[in-house]
């Protein structure tokens, strides 16, 4: 981490805005940049969807420590935000049926960020051709219960409707 050259990152281009995507086949987002369309940024800043498959730590290190907002779907991408500077705003994006705010949620208030949860509410969104129907019927909580309901609620790619749920 000494070789990462981070001097004064945290003063440099204030308002940036990450989006972290990731390239595998299951559990990325559908159409990042429509969704980010719906929020009031202000466009004069940088807004970039990053991904971290293909980079070396100190690259995700320096893009982590230099975002001011950080948007990305639950997943390991997450865990460079004890990179982040103090008070960085992370939203945690969810998939239906698959609701773990206190996980990285934990990791961002223990590190002095600002931390929210998106929780994907539209049931067409369920992969019905994994989850049995009282897992899709049974609401945010129910795939806690078992490993087979986890896995197959988090290995959705995720999608927003954005007219309906934002």
């Amino acid at each position: 981490l000494e070789n990462c050259a981070m001097n004064n990152i945290a003063n440099k281009n204030r308002g940036n805005i990450i989006f972290i995507q990731r390239l595998s086949k299951y559990r990325h987002f559908v159409n990042p940049k429509a969704f980010l369309k719906h929020f009031p940024f202000d466009y004069t800043q940088s807004v970039k969807i990053v991904t971290f498959e293909d980079t070396t730590l100190c690259e995700q290190i320096k893009t982590v420590a230099s975002a001011d907002i950080i948007i990305a779907p639950h997943g390991a991408g997450l865990t460079n935000i004890i990179f982040s500077k103090y008070k960085t705003a992370v939203l945690e994006l969810f998939p239906y049926n698959y609701y773990v705010p206190g996980f990285y949620g934990a990791l961002a208030l223990q590190s002095g960020l600002t931390y929210a949860a998106w929780y994907d509410n539209d049931i067409s969104h369920a992969d019905v051709k994994c989850m049995k129907q009282e897992w899709i019927d049974g609401g945010p909580d129910v795939c806690h219960e078992t490993g087979e309901c986890r896995g197959c609620a988090r290995n959705v790619n995720m999608t927003i409707d954005t007219e309906k749920q934002l």
